[in-house]
């Protein structure tokens, strides 16, 4: 029998590992084995990889802190912990503004990030067939492109990842996203040490650590700079509310800096993890590191059919993203829930409204690789532009959107907030020298390294 559900504004997590595990992975999502592996490899490989580990340590931590921090003051709405931490500081009636605009920007971000993992859904599911000599795709999987151009194909995989997202939460917290992260991340994290071994048993490993460990100051470009910026700020998910809902539930006396290093390391791990699983394969059947998005559906689809691999590593390769991909969206619908519960919807309501809007919204990103895929919306501004429908989401959101909620949180915590209130929702003592680098940071290193990613964003 489920524990009795208790009302959103009462919710504490019922163990900091709970915590950390449905946090981390959050984090550990598509950004991490999907995008990273393909971003490492069209950016220098090694270069790219030190400079993403610097920007998380310095912008994705103090911003971790920071939205954690509202979240545990101002409650788990994110529109009303803004207002209500502004208030405390004599900001009465602004800011609830940011946090709708985080809520905005989860929502447009899951149209296309449920299309995606519905793609995982259907690549584990090939991987069952051949794995059980059904026949699936007939050539070990489905073509890539075949599967982008049937939109019936691609909206049913859709609907049924956000399908299994509702199931798990329409079951409560404790009884879906608490017990979905104790299950998964164990899970999740014994398949990617396998597929690891595996990498460096049967693929190219010496091509692999050479890619990327070896690298020389003269490798990091600007682009790669930029580029591992927006890596780590995609990867840790500040600015999408889920740390504002999370930390809605942690009890007074956690640890918030702490807990947010070691969030961030564990999503780090996870992506290097990640790189060092994906590029042995990579380069044993000879392909460029710089594939791009098809990397893991093509590329690793072609290696793991070749001979010498074990025939049940498609399985675990593809059952291993598909659950990533899970751990991630579900914290985004529990958003959705804890946020409707509020309001007075209800979570099976609040659940049900949310999918069907990520749903039909999602087919904006379907068509983009299908029927539409001659649509190109930014010639009104650019001529030259073949930007999709998913493209142009996928920029605004990764490109503007984010850095935009990041940038609010930096200016709102590093410049806005009284130090006294500042220091009471961190936990910290107002004349502790790890206040003082924290509010620092915030102001002197985040808030002008965002405002230059928001400029050239819009330039």
């Amino acid at each position: 029998m489920l524990p009795k559900e208790v009302p959103a504004k009462k919710r504490v997590w019922s163990s900091r590992l709970t915590f950390l595990f449905a946090t981390i992975g959050f984090a550990v999502g598509l950004g991490n084995i999907w995008r990273l592996p393909y971003t490492a490899g069209e950016n220098g490989g090694g270069a790219f990889l030190v400079v993403y580990v610097i920007w998380v340590a310095i912008i994705g931590v103090p911003l971790i802190m920071a939205e954690l921090s509202l979240g545990r003051s101002g409650g788990g709405d994110p529109p009303l912990a803004w207002r209500a931490l502004a208030a405390k500081s004599g900001m009465e009636g602004r800011w609830s503004w940011a946090g709708w605009l985080a809520i905005l920007t989860n929502l447009a971000i899951m149209t296309f990030y449920c299309v995606i993992g519905g793609w995982t859904f259907a690549y584990f599911w090939m991987a069952l067939q051949d794995f059980a000599g059904l026949g699936g795709s007939g050539d070990n999987a489905l073509a890539f492109s075949e599967l982008l151009n049937r939109p019936l194909s691609l909206i049913g995989w859709q609907g049924l990842f956000i399908a299994a997202n509702v199931f798990i939460l329409i079951r409560g917290f404790r009884g879906g996203i608490e017990r979905m992260a104790a299950v998964a991340m164990p899970v999740l994290f014994v398949l990617l040490v396998v597929m690891l071994v595996l990498a460096w048993v049967y693929g190219d490993s010496a091509s692999a650590a050479a890619f990327l460990f070896d690298w020389k100051l003269a490798d990091v470009t600007t682009q790669t700079v930029t580029a591992a910026l927006g890596q780590a700020f995609f990867s840790v998910g500040v600015g999408l509310a889920v740390l504002t809902t999370f930390g809605a539930y942690l009890r007074k006396d956690e640890p918030i800096g702490r807990l947010s290093a070691a969030i961030a390391g564990g999503d780090t791990l996870v992506a290097l993890v990640a790189g060092m699983a994906v590029f042995p394969f990579v380069f044993m059947i000879g392909v460029a590191p710089s594939a791009g998005p098809e990397l893991i559906f093509v590329t690793m689809q072609e290696a793991l059919s070749r001979v010498g691999v074990p025939a049940w590593a498609a399985v675990m390769f593809f059952g291993l993203i598909a659950l990533a991909a899970l751990t991630s969206s579900v914290a985004t619908f529990e958003i959705m829930a804890g946020f409707g519960e509020r309001r007075g919807l209800g979570r099976r309501t609040s659940l049900v409204l949310f999918a069907l809007a990520v749903f039909a919204l999602g087919w904006l990103t379907v068509f983009s690789f299908n029927i539409a895929s001659e649509f190109h919306p930014m010639r009104l501004v650019s001529p030259d532009s073949d930007a999709t429908m998913f493209d142009l989401i996928d920029a605004v959101t990764a490109g503007f959107l984010l850095p935009l909620c990041g940038w609010l949180i930096a200016v709102f915590f590093g410049w806005r907030l009284r130090a006294d209130v500042l220091a009471d929702a961190v936990g910290w003592s107002v004349k502790s020298r790890s206040f003082f680098i924290w509010r620092a940071t915030l102001r002197y290193l985040v808030t002008p390294v965002l405002t230059f990613v928001l400029i050239q964003a819009i330039i």
